[in-house]
């Protein structure tokens, strides 16, 4: 019977048992998905990630991303946890562009290990908004009413998710979905989960990166998928980078009404985006955006990681 050894790490965090666990098997190539299935099952984290040779000729290795109960386009901890993992174990180098082949293109993952912790950013595919109009199902599903939502962000999607901004971090903080209402309205829209959040509901929060010290613009949120066997996720890396996204861009939209020119180029923008405090396992989602004349032109995320250990799976 063949074995399968599956590393266990708390991504977007540095204190283990934080963060969002995620199981990652570094050597993937001889499993099936039914068998990638039956593993990311077992481990019960929200996602386990697979590496395995890449068919892709631009690529460097491939990912895919598996929750308990099927697999998913985009997972932004699973790959922060990976990528901790290759480096850790000398897979990848360094301070070096790898390219990874995943169901969402070829993603650029960069390493970089300061003062004994291990930093990983990755570019995302940029986000093609569109705006919604949240029906009261939804409302109703998640625990809130349309006098909840913020008054000057309106809710908005993606390819993947759908993104509700609330008035107060209370708000927020107290939510309670009816998950299996939640389920089948997410069903229904065709998207994967729902992210909630309060932009800047924390003071803003200091970070020291390559020697400087930097401060971030942040929000609060909150995910919820449970049509994929995830009732909520503690830190969601893939739904923290649009929001990121979003607020940049309403923010250009805002000095463009103003008449304000701001600096010619690409203008970058550092958010850190809070999750998983009402689940006891806070951690933190360091995005940056880069904005060009009112337009996206990158969308980052990095985070930390740290070990929790190992499983060795009988298949």
């Amino acid at each position: 019977m063949r074995t399968v050894r599956v590393y266990l790490v708390d991504a977007f965090t540095t204190q283990r048992g934080k963060g969002n666990r995620a199981g990652v098997v570094v050597n993937a190539s001889e499993l099936s998905k039914t068998e990638m299935q039956r593993v990311a099952a077992e481990v019960g984290a929200s996602e386990t990630a697979f590496f395995m040779k890449p068919s892709n000729e631009l690529a460097d290795i491939r990912l895919r991303w598996f929750a308990p109960e099927s697999e998913v386009s985009l997972c932004g901890h699973a790959t922060i946890a990976g990528l901790y993992c290759l480096a850790r174990l000398k897979k990848i180098a360094l301070d070096k562009s790898v390219h990874v082949e995943t169901q969402s293109g070829v993603l650029s993952v960069q390493v970089a290990k300061r003062h004994r912790r291990y930093m990983v950013w990755f570019t995302l595919p940029l986000p093609r908004f569109r705006r919604m109009h949240p029906s009261s199902d939804l409302l109703e599903s998640i625990g809130i009413t349309s006098s909840d939502l913020h008054p000057s962000m309106l809710p908005f999607r993606d390819d993947n998710h759908l993104y509700l901004a609330l008035r107060k971090a209370a708000t927020l903080q107290n939510l309670s979905p009816a998950m299996k209402r939640l389920a089948h309205v997410l069903r229904r829209l065709h998207v994967e989960g729902v992210s909630v959040f309060v932009p800047g509901c924390r003071r803003r929060f200091s970070a020291q990166f390559d020697g400087g010290k930097v401060t971030a613009q942040n929000f609060c949120s909150r995910f919820f998928a449970p049509g994929l066997g995830i009732l909520e996720d503690p830190v969601t890396g893939s739904a923290n980078g649009p929001i990121a996204a979003y607020l940049a861009l309403l923010d250009a939209h805002k000095e463009a009404r103003g008449g304000k020119s701001g600096p010619v180029g690409v203008k970058s923008i550092l958010y850190t985006g809070e999750q998983g405090v009402a689940l006891g396992k806070p951690g933190y989602v360091f995005v940056k955006v880069a904005i060009d004349r009112g337009r996206l032109k990158n969308v980052t995320i990095g985070g930390f990681a740290v070990s929790a250990g190992e499983r060795i799976l009988r298949l």
